[in-house]
């Protein structure tokens, strides 16, 4: 797994060396070294291999969000008003009261509490303008402009979604089973660690300058009462959410390597999930076969599990027809889910142990223009290489150069995501940037070369 790191440009060594294509061999393309692929100048690759447009990770977990609690907001603006709110949209109502969050209460048993409380990313600009809109529509909340000023300046409520988001992300999780408000909130943690001075400094209300900057008491107070009145629970929504999904996936993970999977089809998966609650008297009445009733008893609490979540059943499903319509393609199913697997837990891990501490760096002005040029290009590929890295772990098999990528990939989405913010922040200097979109090319290129090959030993 990941230790903690130093800077982006030097986050992980690999070693040099030359890779061409006669050492792609029909018996070890899986055993191709990665070092001299992942360092290799971006003007040897084909512009072809830059990737495609695909939705970034922090976007598609947007998706997901909009997907669950938030699915039933409509997509009508939100309307300022001059007529005070009471806040009895939100605080008066329990946290798990409000629109379909009720029913999204998130299942925790049986996963590991370290990799559920990850860090939690805020939305990008976009996203929570659309979102937040929407929120507002569906809550009736209008806005009283005299509470969202301090000191002649309107509070942006975007920054004071990200900056709540960033203090909270990795905390609130472990609030989440709970049943109230302020324990769910991820206001619960910045009330308690008495940190609203240190936010409301980053919006730019200072009255003690240091390290950190921080606001007076009074403006404290009041953004802490606009969160709680605007924001509170739409936060709340979203980390649910998100959190959710990640449960999801990582219990896609795990089941995609159980005999549910693995020895039954499509048909029988289907048997067994209806059958997950009946006796095994009841299944011998309607002259279920043996081998069924023995998948039943063997993997009830699992297949119970699939009857319940509808919606993971139908990804498994999906799943399993494909690897049914592709009955000895190379590399197999299996194995590409066990290079899922172990490509979740090392993004998990970085996610965990390396982004939270990465070192700000500055940009100067005169670079930035070239900055956000180049990373929009490095965004591109890493979003493509994004959907790749299971392939290029199994491909590579090499622990230390899936890292590597996996570091690059993750720091430029990362970066994208703070160029959005009002105040934008560095993570990468440009020549780090440099090195992460000569990386992802050549890593890229490595796993096209691996799939022709495969395609022509089939």
């Amino acid at each position: 797994m990941f230790s903690g790191p130093n800077r982006d440009s030097d986050m992980f060594q690999s070693q040099r060396g030359g890779v061409g294509d006669e050492q792609i061999q029909s018996q070890n393309a899986g055993k191709m070294s990665l070092a001299a692929i992942l360092n290799r100048d971006p003007s040897e690759q084909p512009s072809s291999l830059q990737g495609g447009g695909q939705p970034d990770t922090y976007r598609d977990i947007d998706v997901d969000v909009n997907q669950g609690s938030v699915s039933s907001l409509t997509d009508k603006h939100c309307i300022p008003g001059h007529t005070p709110t009471t806040g009895s949209n939100i605080v008066n109502k329990g946290p798990l009261q409000a629109g379909s969050l009720n029913n999204s209460v998130p299942q925790w048993q049986g996963l590991p509490f370290n990799l559920l409380a990850g860090p939690i990313p805020p939305l990008s600009k976009e996203r929570f303008n659309s979102s937040y809109r929407s929120f507002c529509t569906q809550k009736n909340i209008t806005h009283e402009q005299r509470l969202l000023s301090i000191n002649g300046f309107i509070i942006d409520l975007y920054a004071l979604h990200v900056e709540v988001i960033k203090e909270r992300g990795a905390s609130m999780v472990r609030y989440l089973p709970f049943a109230s408000l302020p324990e769910c909130s991820p206001n619960f943690k910045v009330q308690h660690g008495d940190l609203w001075p240190v936010v409301a400094g980053r919006l730019g209300y200072v009255q003690f300058p240091g390290e950190p900057p921080m606001s007076g008491q009074a403006a404290a107070h009041q953004l802490a009462h606009v969160y709680k009145e605007y924001l509170m629970e739409f936060d709340c929504i979203y980390m649910t959410a998100f959190v959710e999904q990640r449960r999801k996936n990582m219990m896609l993970a795990q089941l995609a390597q159980t005999p549910i999977f693995t020895k039954y089809t499509v048909p029988q998966i289907k048997t067994l999930v209806e059958f997950s609650k009946k006796s095994v008297q009841e299944m011998r009445l309607v002259n279920l076969s043996e081998v069924l009733i023995h998948g039943v008893e063997g993997h009830r609490q699992q297949l119970q599990v699939l009857a319940r979540e509808e919606n993971l059943l139908r990804v498994l499903l999906a799943m399993k027809s494909s690897q049914e319509r592709n009955v000895g393609v190379t590399p197999s199913h299996q194995t590409l889910y066990q290079a899922l697997r172990d490509v979740h837990e090392l993004k998990e891990s970085y996610l965990q142990r390396c982004i939270p501490v990465l070192l700000k760096v500055d940009v100067p002005i005169e670079q930035r223009q070239e900055y956000v040029g180049l990373l929009e290009q490095v965004h591109i590929k890493a979003t493509s290489m994004d959907q790749k890295l299971h392939y290029l772990h199994f491909v590579g098999k090499n622990e230390q150069n899936t890292k590597v990528v996996i570091s690059k990939v993750i720091n430029v989405q990362q970066q994208r995501i703070m160029m959005g913010q009002d105040n934008p922040q560095f993570i990468m200097t440009l020549d780090g940037l440099r090195k992460a979109d000569r990386i992802v090319q050549n890593a890229l290129e490595f796993v096209v070369r691996a799939g022709r090959l495969m395609a022509i030993q089939r």
